[in-house]
């Protein structure tokens, strides 16, 4: 069975039980059937999202991005850019159940335009916008550079249509940030990525009771 599966990568569990039924003429239980994938040392997980438009090479394209960044970079701040905008009528929070899972909380959707920038060393900054333009983008660079003053920022960002902007480009340079672009559809690359994930989690568990509770919790987590 093991050999047969190779002929894939990812399999569903009915898939499995129909490939042994078809090759094997015997019927397994679904139960059954994960003991011996997990027998196996397979995996059950969602899998993770990839776009097909990203390049095989998009680590080594990063690479080559930095190569162009990092004189001075002991001296400098290092961190990574993004936007997310949480709601509170998110639910990414899993829980085990006897009965149907009900969680009380303001059902009043608010809903948090954030900037990050998460640094490896420096200030990090949280901020709200009403858009993601570009003056709502150079102004966060803005509060960045005034966090971390003095020093040179390096900043890792992505290229959505108002970050690669020539406008962008120049008042980032104005203020001493180089800006280093991920290779497109590259997410995975940013690792503020993960910190909007699981700031998703913690804020579906929360009791908002207002918009500015909801926006003090991303501030503060």
């Amino acid at each position: 069975l093991k050999q047969k599966m190779t002929s894939k990568t990812n399999w569903l569990t009915s898939e499995i039980m129909a490939l042994i039924k078809r090759e094997f003429c015997v019927s397994y239980s679904k139960s059954q059937v994960v003991r011996i994938l997990r027998g196996f040392g397979m995996h059950y997980a969602k899998p993770y999202p990839q776009d097909y438009r990203r390049p095989n090479d998009a680590e080594e394209l990063l690479r080559n991005a930095v190569a162009g960044a990092v004189d001075g970079i002991s001296q400098a701040v290092v961190g990574f850019f993004d936007e997310v905008s949480p709601q509170t009528a998110d639910n990414k929070q899993r829980v085990w159940s006897f009965t149907k899972p009900r969680v009380v909380k303001n059902t009043t959707k608010y809903k948090a335009n954030t900037f990050g920038f998460y640094p490896i060393n420096g200030n990090e900054v949280i901020d709200f916008k009403q858009d993601s333009k570009i003056s709502s983008v150079r102004e966060f660079f803005r509060l960045v550079s005034e966090r971390n003053h003095g020093k040179k920022i390096i900043m890792f960002l992505d290229n959505f249509k108002s970050h690669v902007a020539n406008a962008t480009k120049a008042f980032a340079k104005s203020l001493g940030i180089v800006l280093v672009f991920l290779p497109k559809y590259s997410p995975h690359l940013n690792p503020i990525e993960f910190v909007w994930k699981s700031l998703k989690i913690i804020l579906s568990q929360i009791f908002a009771k207002s918009e500015w509770s909801f926006k003090e919790t991303i501030r503060t987590v």
